[in-house]
């Protein structure tokens, strides 16, 4: 008995149902008149899963590239919207939903299209084990720590102004000063 003979045959049991489709980006989540934006970047492996769930149900979505290099996740506007600054973010009519695993259930569950989320309690089990693992990966650490050569350094290098700015930014927006400060903390952190 192989410990993935569970998540493999979850995955050939949705490979078999649900063909991917092709991604659109028009901002209507199929066949309905909601309007439905995503707040990612292209690189973030966070934002990865959730476009990889919204082509999985073959969802048409808003294309709202956030650049992370450029910390516009750290400016007024985005932090107005998901106030831990950070990416994926979807918005849908009024519901807006951060956090990848939140975001791909949110999708999967009210969304047209096929359905992801196995009927199988036991299918749906290793489904949620598996949700629950990559809720718990590393990523800062993988990103920041852990990067190798020039771009490890770069991102690394980047720390003192990303905090200058976090500061400046908390200063000339008082209303986001809570949000600014937890930012702060996180960042500080690295």
């Amino acid at each position: 008995d192989d410990k993935y003979d569970g998540f493999r045959s979850a995955v050939v049991h949705l490979k078999e149902l649900h063909p991917a489709p092709s991604i659109e980006r028009n901002g209507v989540c199929a066949s309905t008149a909601r309007t439905v934006a995503l707040y990612h970047s292209g690189p973030s492996i966070c934002s990865q899963k959730v476009r990889l769930t919204l082509a999985a149900k073959g969802v048409q979505w808003d294309d709202r590239e956030i650049n992370m290099f450029n910390d516009e996740n750290l400016e007024p506007g985005y932090m107005r919207i998901n106030p831990r600054g950070v990416v994926p973010t979807l918005i849908d009519g009024e519901h807006t939903v951060f956090d990848s695993g939140a975001i791909m259930r949110y999708i999967d569950h009210n969304c047209p299209g096929p359905k992801l989320e196995p009927e199988d309690d036991d299918l749906k089990s290793v489904m949620n084990h598996w949700l629950e693992a990559q809720d718990q990966f590393p990523i800062r650490g993988l990103t920041y720590g852990n990067a190798k050569g020039l771009m490890g350094n770069l991102a690394r290098s980047k720390q003192p102004a990303r905090i200058d700015k976090l500061k400046r930014l908390r200063d000339e927006n008082p209303d986001l000063k809570e949000d600014y400060e937890a930012k702060l903390r996180d960042t500080e952190q690295w």
